[in-house]
């Protein structure tokens, strides 16, 4: 940096802010990466042990729980709080639900289907919603609900557990209207029943249930699984490449439909209890 020479002790003094502008700048990374390694919380005092990490470069958190209950876990919720500067906050809930890792075990004939067993981790990402000039001071996470695969639950949220109440609930009354439109249209002994089931599906789909936002989205997720299964299906039919008839196919597809429906349904009927 050139100074004009008559500057006297101003000179010094530029000199001295700019060495010391200079220093902070090389230090801001370093001051990034520390607070990435310092933002570590928390444990809870549940069946899950959770910590947290935060990497404000990326402005991710990496959420790692591990069970620790000595039993399979099917669900969990975690409560995140985002504190940002200027005294902001930011509340979010994650409900993760892995009933369906352990129907699918069941489906392939594990004897011990399990979805989130003991002494095991799942790592979680989540991105904090950004503030133009405030910057995430922290984030911590808790557990506010543990369900497990008995069908016992730990929690201190009501509101949690009633949403995975109803998600499960939806989903598996969604799998029954499926399967109901499906045995119909098999008993009619109409041609191409993949294709027609699938067309009376795509009505069934579009049609709301529930003022309950979260049911109907469980619900027509579900629904459209099956639309998606079944345009397979008729897709194979066409193409003659399904190993058995048709209607054979469809009957094996509602006998694991069935009882994947019987297990969601089951174990949407939770129990107050713990480890």
């Amino acid at each position: 940096m050139d100074f004009p020479q008559n500057m006297g002790p101003f000179r010094h003094l530029l000199f001295g802010l700019a060495a010391l502008l200079a220093t902070t700048a090389m230090q801001m990374p370093k001051a990034a990466i520390a607070q990435s390694n310092a933002i570590k919380n928390a444990s809870d005092p549940t069946g899950l042990k959770v910590t947290t990490t935060y990497d404000p470069a990326k402005n991710t958190a990496n959420i790692v729980a591990t069970n620790i209950s000595g039993k399979d876990v099917t669900a969990y919720d975690l409560s995140v709080d985002v504190s940002y500067e200027g005294d902001i906050k930011d509340h979010h809930e994650l409900m993760i639900d892995r009933l369906n890792l352990m129907i699918n075990q069941v489906e392939l004939g594990k004897s011990n289907p399990v979805a989130f067993p003991p002494d095991t981790t799942h790592e979680e990402p989540f991105f904090p919603g950004t503030i133009p000039d405030h910057k995430v001071l922290n984030v911590i996470v808790t557990v506010d609900l543990v369900v497990y695969a008995d069908r016992s639950v730990e929690s201190n949220n009501s509101d949690a557990w009633q949403r995975l109440v109803n998600a499960r609930t939806a989903h598996g009354s969604a799998m029954g209207e499926g399967l109901a439109v499906i045995k119909k249209i098999l008993a009619s002994g109409k041609e191409n029943p993949s294709a027609t089931a699938l067309r009376e599906l795509e009505m069934f789909h579009s049609a709301p249930i529930s003022k309950d936002g979260g049911m109907q989205i469980s619900r027509e997720n579900e629904l459209k699984s099956m639309i998606d299964d079944l345009e397979r299906f008729s897709q194979a039919a066409a193409d003659h490449k399904l190993p058995n008839s048709e209607r054979d196919y469809l009957k094996n597809y509602i006998a694991t439909k069935t009882q994947r429906m019987a297990l969601t349904l089951a174990h949407a009927n939770l129990k107050k209890g713990g480890q």
